[in-house]
């Protein structure tokens, strides 16, 4: 059956014997094509993804089964440039801590780092 056929019709899903096994296709009227099995449209982009997991929107783009890997990758980055980050903002917080008197001079000293460490986990927060 062509696929101009199927967009005509109301049918939503068609099952395909595959190595015995009958195997369940659904139709996406919006792309106009069968979509493999644990697939969905995306509609934010418009587009049918494989094992669709989410549209992220710090990346600009959905996430599933060509880049998770990828995209999981980019949170372990992320996750260790901000420990990175927090770490080296603690180290001169803590040395300017040592070399002054006190907590306000400290703060006064290092409001860049202040700033920069709450952004920061503000932002990863999110």
């Amino acid at each position: 059956m062509p696929l101009s056929a199927l967009s005509n019709e109301p049918v939503k899903y068609i099952e395909i014997p595959i190595s015995g096994v009958q195997i369940r296709l659904k139709f996406c009227k919006t792309c106009s094509l069968l979509r493999p099995p644990r697939a969905s449209h995306c509609p934010v982009c418009g587009v049918c993804v494989e094992r669709f997991d989410h549209h992220c929107p710090w990346v600009g783009n959905c996430i599933g089964k060509k880049n998770y890997a990828l995209f999981v990758t980019f949170l372990w980055v992320l996750t260790v440039n901000q420990g990175y980050m927090w770490g080296i903002c603690l180290f001169h917080i803590l040395k300017a801590r040592a070399e002054s008197e006190d907590w306000g001079t400290t703060i006064d000293q290092e409001v860049a780092e202040i700033v920069l460490g709450a952004f920061s986990a503000v932002v990863k927060s999110i």
